[in-house]
């Protein structure tokens, strides 16, 4: 039965399906072309990029450190303490609002313009916690240390 339905849908099925997507791949063709794909500068702007990154994510893990025993024992609540820590101490948590007002541009194109530059921090404050969550469970994992019930508030 199974043969028999696979191959009613094979051979009914498929003209429709290929006549659907035939469209959507025509439609984002432009994506085949292999200069998408190129990173924008070369490596000479790339390496001191990717190093003066370092900074940030070094003074990301002390504050992390420094914090961490301030921070909630929920670990979604501590993921966002943390992050909005980072986001305000690292400037990008208001300059999309700031930016705002003072752009001359409308709201939305003002704040997308701006807040692109938040997600690095995002991503830096959410991958901090989760970090130092790790290194913490793998040095206390019977459950002591910082990650204890008692010694988190």
């Amino acid at each position: 039965m199974a043969l028999i339905l696979s191959a009613v849908v094979f051979w009914f099925c498929k003209p429709v399906i290929d006549t659907i997507f035939g469209q959507i791949l025509k439609s984002i063709s432009y994506l085949d072309s292999p200069v998408s794909y190129q990173p924008p500068y070369d490596y000479h702007i790339e390496i001191p990029a990717y190093l003066t990154f370092l900074e940030p994510v070094i003074a990301s893990f002390v504050v992390g450190i420094l914090a961490w025993s301030q921070l909630s024992s929920r670990p979604a609540m501590r993921a966002l303490q943390l992050t909005l820590l980072i986001l305000l101490l690292k400037g990008p948590a208001l300059a999309p609002i700031t930016y705002a007002f003072y752009s001359g541009l409308d709201p939305v194109t003002s704040l997308l313009s701006v807040g692109q530059f938040s997600l690095e921090s995002l991503a830096l404050g959410v991958l901090t916690t989760a970090t130092l969550t790790l290194c913490i469970r793998r040095r206390y994992p019977d459950g002591s240390g910082p990650l204890a019930a008692d010694s988190v508030s």
